[in-house]
């Protein structure tokens, strides 16, 4: 059974939500994260997410363009402006990451729209259940 749970890792005043299965925890991208994100980008981006994501420079991979991205999509998420997670197995929010999903350009008003991207490693993609 899932269960929700908001946290204020690091981020005093913000709750950071976390959905946790038998399996997976999909959690708000945070402080922490930095080492396990550049990872995951070194690990699948090259012939695999290259195919569908803009070109990106070599700072894409390191811990320090990650810490900078933490800090903005958390702010971006205090304001409404985005949702930036990151799925990993469930454990501590310092283990490996498996995949993203993120929400941006979240509008307020009557439509509320936003546009919805995920990444997956490729030797996981045709078993994500």
């Amino acid at each position: 059974m899932a269960s929700v749970r908001g946290l204020t890792e690091g981020v005093p005043g913000a709750l950071l939500p976390e959905l946790t299965t038998e399996r997976l925890c999909v959690r708000l991208a945070r402080p922490g994260m930095e080492a396990a994100l550049a990872r995951f980008w070194t690990e699948n981006f090259a012939g695999h997410l290259d195919r569908w994501s803009p070109p990106v420079g070599p700072a894409q991979f390191t811990e320090a363009f990650w810490r900078e991205r933490i800090a903005v999509g958390l702010e971006e998420f205090e304001t409404g402006r985005s949702a930036r997670f990151v799925l990993q197995p469930r454990g501590p929010a310092s283990g490996p990451v498996i995949g993203t999903c993120n929400y941006t350009n979240i509008v307020r008003g009557l439509s509320r729209p936003a546009t919805w991207a995920t990444n997956w490693p490729a030797r996981t993609r045709d078993r994500a259940s």
